[in-house]
């Protein structure tokens, strides 16, 4: 729809500059935000992340934590529940290597993870690509058979 200047303007907000309620509040700073608001008894939360992207963590010293003023808790994956990793097949001739779904890459690295941890694991080295389900189930079978 292309309207001129002399045309009516059917809408009533597009196009305006509407005033915002909110708007002096909010840039005189007298706005109160989420962040602003303190509520009695909150437990406040906070993640450390270890430095190194590839590292293994062998142990965690976390007494210093424990011991500081005002911390209630100090959780570490020991604390979580285990994730037992399924592996979904769902064939897609589209798909180089068969596969779709959610987390589903475009590029191969997964393949040589896997393998990786396999090996680390089990010490089967695993090298034939696609990586199905049953091939690492049958490699499994024959290493432990070995």
């Amino acid at each position: 729809m292309t309207m001129g200047t002399n045309s009516a303007r059917p809408y009533r907000v597009i196009g305006t500059s509407p005033v915002r309620a909110d708007g002096y509040d909010k840039v005189t700073g007298k706005a109160i935000h989420g962040s602003d608001v303190r509520i009695s008894g909150a437990i406040w939360g906070s993640v450390l992340r270890s430095p190194h992207p590839h590292a293994r963590i062998h142990t965690i010293d976390t007494s210093e934590a424990e011991n500081s003023p005002g911390v209630a808790a100090v959780i570490t994956s020991a604390d979580l529940p285990g994730i037992e990793p399924i592996i979904v097949e769902v064939p897609n001739t589209q798909h180089p290597f068969g596969v779709r779904g959610a987390g589903e890459v475009s590029i191969a690295p997964p393949p040589a993870a896997i393998a990786n941890a396999i090996f680390a694991a089990a010490g089967i080295r695993l090298r034939e690509l696609p990586m199905k389900p049953s091939r690492v189930l049958a490699a499994l079978q024959i290493g432990a058979r070995a």
